[in-house]
């Protein structure tokens, strides 16, 4: 409010000095010289009181109406400058009419420069919003606003200046509106940012499992286990009977039965190739029964033993004969399709077994050479008393449990039926066992050929 009284009160004395001026000059034709600006007080002398009345300020034109004067300009365009500067007037800021949004007066004594109104300004820089008080006396035209050097600092009385107070009161109630709309707005949209934090936390916790799971299975997948330790073993043992099988390995028939399980496994036995078996081979191939893990190949001659010669020496001469005597009365019976006798097999059990501990006691008069002869044959000797304890023994005689066929794939073939694997070769049967070895890895790299096409 003060604000526009300020401006009403400008613009009416430049209308009153416009008016008095075209009027005196339209009369006589005489330009009227101006009153005389008054002289300003030193500024060590002026006070800016805050709350200083607007009419006590002096009435007199300021210098920018005073520099309009009739001796220099025509009545018509003296007017039309007149209404000119109102219209720039009426758009100035409270701050240039002499209000000053800081709390104290800027008072600078600094050197003096030219203001861009044509006043004479004391510079330590010059200040737009800085009032009258800051003008040198120098100028001629006195204070530019008209000795607003005199007016409150708070032209808004005792609400207070907004400009020196933005916190303080707001009379619009647009600042308090903005701070609610903003703290809504922000209320909102932290609901829906925890919204979204809760959705992110589940789906992490979701891909967590996920991540869980995916490391157990990979776990279990190398983890050692038995089937995957038998795998790894059965697979090294195929492929060393397939390419690095040694004769200790070939005798023992575990060569033998690493193909014969490969070959069963393949398939059908029709897409390998014809390798043809000779038969007196085949009758140095000792088979057994998988549950009895006996071996008749010993007594395949009607039990009668063909005896090493460091067990026919006149210290196991007594052992020898009856273990062999037993042995013979054992065959008899399962030939005859009758069981071994139990008085029998108890016999020479007992026999094998003081045989074997008078060859121990023996080992310090025997050659490392002729103690491993007699060792392997008694353990010859204790897989035919297991075959012989096999309830089914008597199809070692009946031509069931023996190898036969004309080729690998017959010989496979009845194997697989009857649930028979190779034996260990017994004295006298190693050449029939290391060409059947050759036969039956030729056919079971053929096989395997096969099932690749």
């Amino acid at each position: 409010m003060s604000i526009s009284l300020r401006r009403i009160a400008v613009l009416a004395v430049l209308g009153l000095a416009g008016l008095s001026v075209g009027e005196t000059y339209a009369q006589t034709g005489v330009r009227r010289p101006l009153p005389a600006a008054p002289v300003l007080p030193p500024l060590g002398a002026m006070r800016l009181r805050p709350n200083m009345a607007f009419a006590a300020r002096p009435t007199v034109l300021p210098w920018y109406a005073q520099s309009f004067t009739p001796q220099s300009v025509a009545t018509s365009q003296y007017a039309r400058d007149l209404a000119t500067l109102g219209s720039g007037l009426a758009a100035i800021p409270p701050y240039a009419m002499g209000y000053n949004p800081y709390p104290s007066p800027i008072l600078s004594t600094g050197p003096v420069v030219q203001s861009p109104l044509g006043a004479t300004l004391s510079a330590g820089g010059y200040n737009p919003y800085a009032t009258s008080a800051t003008l040198s006396t120098a100028s001629p035209y006195g204070s530019p606003y008209g000795g607003y050097a005199t007016m409150s600092t708070t032209p808004y009385g005792s609400y207070g200046a907004p400009y020196s107070n933005p916190y303080g009161y707001d009379p619009t109630g647009l600042q308090g509106l903005a701070a609610v709309t903003a703290a809504t707005g922000q209320y909102y949209k932290d609901i829906q940012t925890a919204r979204i934090t809760r959705e992110q936390s589940r789906q992490m916790a979701l891909d967590t499992q996920r991540k869980r799971i995916e490391l157990e299975m990979w776990y279990e997948s190398v983890r050692p286990t038995t089937p995957k330790l038998l795998r790894q073993i059965q697979k090294t043992n195929l492929d060393v009977a397939r390419n690095f099988a040694t004769p200790t390995q070939i005798w023992s028939g575990d060569a033998l039965n690493e193909l014969l399980r490969s070959t069963i496994k393949a398939g059908k036995l029709s897409r390998g190739p014809n390798v043809t078996l000779d038969e007196d081979t085949l009758k140095h191939i000792n088979l057994t029964n998988k549950a009895s893990r006996g071996n008749f190949g010993l007594l395949k001659n009607d039990g009668e033993l063909s005896w090493p010669l460091v067990l026919q020496e006149e210290a196991f001469d007594d052992l020898r004969t009856k273990l062999g005597l037993e042995l013979k009365n054992a065959v008899a019976h399962l030939k005859a399709k009758q069981p071994v006798q139990a008085m029998t097999l108890r016999n020479a059990n007992k026999l094998y077994k003081d045989l074997a501990a008078k060859v121990d006691a023996s080992a310090d008069e025997l050659t490392p050479s002729q103690y491993i002869e007699a060792t392997r044959f008694l353990g010859q000797v204790r897989n035919a008393l297991r075959a012989l304890a096999d309830p089914k023994a008597v199809n070692y005689f009946n031509n069931t449990w023996v190898a036969r066929g004309k080729n690998v794939a017959e010989l496979v073939n009845h194997m697989n039926k009857e649930g028979l694997e190779f034996a260990p070769a017994t004295t006298g049967d190693e050449a029939a066992y290391r060409a059947l070895y050759y036969a039956l890895r030729n056919f079971e790299n053929g096989m395997q050929v096969s099932k690749k096409e």
